[in-house]
């Protein structure tokens, strides 16, 4: 849990936004996090986001459970 917290504590800002479920600030580098429910995709909007978010250098996860959105950031 402490090495989370540090993992965690330098995240600058959270807010919603339609492309995504969660944006987050860590380190400086935007990061978009967009959970989806078993069976749920991606709509062509938010894909076209990822592609325009990773190729400015931003990161984009894409996950079904919650463990996978904090086993993702732990890797930062």
């Amino acid at each position: 849990a402490k090495d989370a917290y540090r993992s965690f504590s330098s995240i600058a800002f959270a807010t919603m936004n339609p492309n995504t479920s969660l944006e987050l600030a860590i380190g400086g580098q935007y990061v978009g996090i967009e959970v989806k429910g078993p069976g749920g995709k991606q709509s062509d909007h938010q894909k076209q986001f990822q592609e325009r978010l990773e190729g400015a250098g931003g990161r984009y996860i894409l996950a079904r459970f919650f463990e996978e959105v904090i086993a993702d950031l732990l890797r930062f």
